[in-house]
């Protein structure tokens, strides 16, 4: 994806976000709704990819045959199988602290 698109990208998500805060009684709120959502669903979502590119990088590491090509890109595979997850549950458990005080709870 080339930066043009991704400002848009980012243009459009900020504004859709500063639309649905601008006309709220409590935007704040508002908007720390929108992010345990946004949350829920990356808690929900990121286990089954993780998933499937470690089971990829298991088969690509157990078929490698002494082939250090195969072997590395299967132990990396996995590593990254790995911190994705972790990093997902990390901005989960940093949303939650007490500066932000979002909860999952709070997308209904």
């Amino acid at each position: 994806m080339d930066e043009t698109k991704r400002l848009t990208v980012l243009f459009v998500i900020l504004l859709a976000g500063g639309s649905v805060c601008a006309f709220s009684d409590d935007p704040v709120q508002d908007a720390k709704r929108i992010t345990a959502c946004f949350l829920v669903i990356l808690d929900s979502v990121v286990v089954y990819p993780a998933l499937a590119w470690f089971i990829i990088g298991g088969l690509t590491y157990i078929t490698a045959a002494e082939d250090r090509k195969q072997t590395s890109k299967g132990k990396r595979y996995m590593i990254e199988a790995i911190a994705g997850v972790a990093c997902a549950k990390a901005l989960i458990a940093i949303a939650a602290l007490t500066p932000f005080g979002i909860k999952l709870t709070m997308c209904t």
